[in-house]
This record gives structure tokens, C-alpha cells and sequence, in this order.
């Protein structure tokens, strides 16, 4: 059986829920610049790849259609960036909340593969808390948290590795959709202390800090190191999920 609610028939949903398939995964992507190599689709591909491994290792788990779309307004200097405001994309995880509690899910899990979507993910969960008494929320709500998640081990610099569009992404994208990275014209963006810029960054946007949009250098990228990384992050997620650790 997939583990993908839009796959099943209404039937089998609901089979499933009385066979204690009571946990519905919602993971938040996003449609932004990655750069001159990457595509925009980068956060909701790697997205769904980590809702996939993370439900399948949770088990009794089945994943909500990704949200291709997030809040990524410091990216909208750049060509084809859509984003949500935050009001915007807080009312659909609450109107899914919904939805998933009407059903009889017990537990909503909400993650999300970009870091913009962090304040919509904390004003729609604390609204869930306060009109579906019954549902039991569990989200990643804070950069921080997502950030010693993604840690690198050592093979390249955290500088290197990058926060969008660097080593780290440009790796993922290699081991999972290599025919969509342009490797020819992967180039460094900036390269320095990203927690020094974020402010910046998340009030003028991305493109005064760097004019590639790039956050890292994708130079060292490999498949193998993007493999690591995808089974470091999930290995995490589980962990943090099952022992409530991911703030609500």
C-alpha cells in the first residue's frame, strides 16, 4: 500500500485508519531560486523524499500531499520565486488539521524542507492546539532546531555545505534527480557566516547578500555525500518525532 493519502481510494483511507494508520504527515516545501544550477523545486523534491523514508520508519504513518508552495519572500528578487504570506500558508495547515482530525487521525506531524516556512508553521499549529483539542500536533517549529539537524560531518566546511543551494543541497539533488542539476553552472555564492546575515537576509532578501542567490559553494557536491545526508536527516526527524522533542 502507498503510504501517500492522494494515492488511496477513500475506502482504503479509512481502512487504514482502523488498522491504527492514525498519523497523517504534512511536509512543507517550496517553489524559490536555487541558484543558476538548481531548480526551483529543490525543497519540495527533497521534501518528498524525506516524508517518504521519515513515515516509512515511523510506520502507521501516511503523508499528506506536499505543499509546493511556501513562505519564501526573501527570495523574490529572483525569477520564477512564488510564495504564500504567512497568514496564507498557517490557514492551510490548520484547514488540513481539520480535515485529518475529521477522519479520526490522531497525531498531524508537520516538517518542513524550507527554512521561510517556520513562522507559518507556528502561528497555524498553535491555532490547531486551540480549535482541534482532540488532534495532537507535532511540528518543527524552529530554524534553529532545523539547523543542528543539518549538520554536516566533517567532509566539507559548514560554509561549503551552505544553507540553500550550496554543497549540501546541490549533493541531495545529485543522488535523487541528477538529470536536474546543471552541473556547468553550479558556481559559490556567499560564502561566510550564515547566522550573521540571516537578519539581513530575512528583511531586504536574499539577493544583496548574494547576487547568485547561492549560500554555499556547490563545487564538492557528490551523490554519495547527498545519500549521507538525506539518511542523517531522517535518522534525526524519527528520533526528535519519538521522543516529542520537535517543538509544538
Amino acid at each position: 500500500m502507498s503510504l501517500w493519502l492522494a494515492d488511496l481510494t477513500w475506502i482504503e483511507v479509512e481502512q487504514a485508519i482502523a488498522a491504527g494508520f492514525d498519523n497523517l504527515l504534512l511536509m512543507l516545501g517550496a517553489t524559490e531560486q536555487h541558484g543558476p544550477h538548481l531548480p526551483l523545486s529543490t525543497d519540495t523534491l527533497i521534501g518528498q523524499e524525506l516524508a517518504q523514508r521519515v513515515a516509512t520508519k515511523l510506520g502507521k504513518t501516511l503523508i499528506a500531499p506536499i505543499m509546493p508552495i511556501g513562505t519564501s519572500d526573501e527570495h523574490l528578487d529572483f525569477a520564477g520565486t512564488l510564495s504564500l504570506s504567512k497568514s496564507t500558508l498557517a490557514g492551510i495547515i490548520v484547514d488540513i488539521g481539520r480535515s485529518a482530525a475529521r477522519h479520526n487521525f490522531r497525531r498531524l506531524l508537520v516538517l518542513t524542507a524550507h527554512g521561510g516556512n517556520y513562522d507559518a508553521i507556528r502561528l497555524g499549529t498553535e491555532q490547531l492546539r486551540q480549535n482541534c483539542p482532540t488532534l495532537e500536533v507535532i511540528a518543527l517549529t524552529d530554524l534553529g532546531d532545523w539547523l543542528k539537524l543539518e549538520q554536516t560531518q566533517g567532509l566539507v566546511s559548514a560554509q561549503e555545505a551552505g544553507w540553500h543551494a550550496g554543497e549540501r543541497e546541490t549533493s541531495q539533488l545529485l543522488h535523487l534527480h541528477p538529470e536536474m542539476v546543471r552541473r556547468e553552472k553550479a558556481e559559490a555564492g556567499y560564502v561566510g557566516d550564515f547566522k550573521a546575515i540571516l537578519p539581513q537576509m530575512m528583511t531586504v532578501g536574499l539577493r544583496p547578500v548574494t547576487a547568485n542567490g547561492v549560500l554555499g559553494d556547490p563545487a564538492k557536491a557528490s551523490a554519495e555525500q547527498g545519500r549521507r545526508y538525506l539518511e542523517q536527516t531522517v535518522q534525526a526527524l524519527v528520533k526528535a518525532i519519538e521522543n516529542r522533542r520537535l517543538k509544538v
